[in-house]
């Protein structure tokens, strides 16, 4: 009976044991899906931040997507943006919030944005870079200055006892900082935290894009400045030496000697290479500046208007001219003819003197864009310079310094191509010389 007995309890000890296993591995089973579908729902958060950050052209669109996001996911009620001041390095409120609750955290969001805050929670982000996290303001309210402390009895009167903030990157330095804030104590989950980095990260992109877009208007209104500056002060004075030459030429002519004539030849020639220059200079500026006239345009009728503006260079280099079928595009005619004079008159320019020019204007395949290829059989670029050869003043080694010319031209070029969405670039020509390539979307 005693074994009978034994057999019993050991059995059901191993019963008992099995069932506590089975119900500690369900119990695994369902942390392990709760982390995995916590991950998962992280990883959605971030991504959909980043969807938005990548749309945004301003930074306020980008924080209200983050903030909405943010609290939607913690099922915070609260969250809100501080920017900083680039001039002074302080903080200021961006004015972009979420309030779940607009009348109950009215007053919260009220002092928030007083002129001369300093919120602590975001200060301390700003001044360690990192993010911070407070379980319970109570367990702090006494490290807090007074304007800060003020802030957070008012949102402890709203009911805000615990909060967390992130700094906006761009390299290593604040941009702002997002703040979040939610009833009752939470405590910090690294693995959250670290999503939250990675949004500030994101966030500060949409910062350095906007600060470059900002810069760039900045930059494109001091050259039109400079624009102004060289077609009227530059300009003038220009014209009065001008002037001068030529009357002290028409007056003293026959009491010149040859070497004095030589030498008013040379000032001559120095003002309108001057003058040049100057006017390459503004086309080169509204290239980038001037709106661009959008319209259906038949390439074939912008070269052919090229070619008339070269007839003279044409016909005194005995150059030889084929052009091919070529496609409608959507462009501002204007720029773009000038793009195919420069083209055009660079192809019949270097070229050897005992050379005839000849140049080819063709389509080529490229998919959904229009290709169209200026081929030459010139001097040729070094494949070593051929970006250098679209710079601004650009003079390149060789044979082409022997040539005149302002070194703007295919600056210009390069500059409304780039603004019309496309690309011009320059490869060998298999029989000698150059082939310039643009590629234009189509209409």
């Amino acid at each position: 009976m005693t074994d009978v007995t034994n057999e019993e309890q050991r059995l059901r000890e191993q019963l008992a044991a099995e069932r506590e296993a089975r119900h500690e591995a369900e119990r695994l089973a369902a942390e392990n899906a709760r982390l995995l579908y916590d991950r998962q729902d992280e990883l959605e958060l971030l991504e959909m931040v980043a969807a938005a950050s990548n749309e945004a052209t301003a930074i306020e669109p980008a924080l209200g997507a983050a903030i909405v996001h943010v609290c939607a996911h913690m099922r915070w009620p609260v969250g809100h943006a501080y920017l900083v001041d680039p001039a002074t390095g302080a903080l200021r409120p961006s004015g972009v919030w979420y309030l779940e609750d607009e009348e109950r955290y009215a007053a919260f969001r009220e002092v928030s944005e007083q002129p001369g805050l300093v919120p602590w929670l975001p200060s301390r982000v700003l001044r360690t870079g990192e993010t911070a996290w407070v379980s319970d303001v109570d367990e702090v309210t006494d490290i807090i200055e007074a304007s800060g402390l003020h802030r957070v009895r008012v949102g402890q009167e709203a009911g805000l006892r615990a909060g967390f903030a992130f700094p906006m990157l761009v390299g290593n330095r604040p941009a702002g900082v997002l703040e979040f804030f939610t009833g009752g104590q939470a405590v910090a989950d690294p693995g959250l935290l670290h999503i939250m980095d990675q949004i500030g990260v994101q966030l500060g992109r949409v910062v350095e894009r906007e600060r470059a877009r900002a810069e760039l208007e900045r930059s494109n209104a001091d050259l039109e400045a400079f624009a102004y500056v060289a077609s009227h002060d530059l300009a003038e004075p220009l014209r009065s030496v001008a002037g001068f030459v030529a009357l002290l030429e028409r007056q003293y002519g026959d009491r010149l000697d040859d070497r004095a004539r030589e030498f008013i030849a040379y000032a001559v020639d120095g003002v309108e290479r001057m003058q040049r220059m100057i006017d390459d200079l503004l086309l080169y500026a509204r290239a980038g500046t001037t709106d661009l006239r959008l319209e259906r345009v038949d390439a074939a009728e912008l070269v052919a208007g090229a070619l008339r503006d070269l007839g003279t260079a044409v016909a005194e280099r005995g150059a030889t001219i084929e052009v091919g079928a070529l496609p409608v595009l959507r462009a501002d005619a204007g720029q773009l003819q000038r793009v195919f004079l420069n083209l055009l008159g660079n192809a019949i320019k270097y070229t050897a003197p005992d050379v005839a020019p000849h140049v080819t204007v063709c389509e080529r395949s490229a998919g959904d864009d229009a290709e169209i290829a200026v081929a030459d059989n010139g001097i040729g670029i070094d494949p070593a310079q051929v970006e250098r050869a679209f710079e601004m003043f650009a003079r390149l080694p060789g044979r082409a310094a022997h040539y005149q010319g302002t070194g703007l031209g295919l600056a210009i070029s390069r500059r409304i191509v780039e603004r019309h969405g496309g690309r011009l670039w320059v490869e060998p020509n298999a029989g000698g010389g150059s082939v310039f390539a643009l590629r234009l979307p189509l209409p």
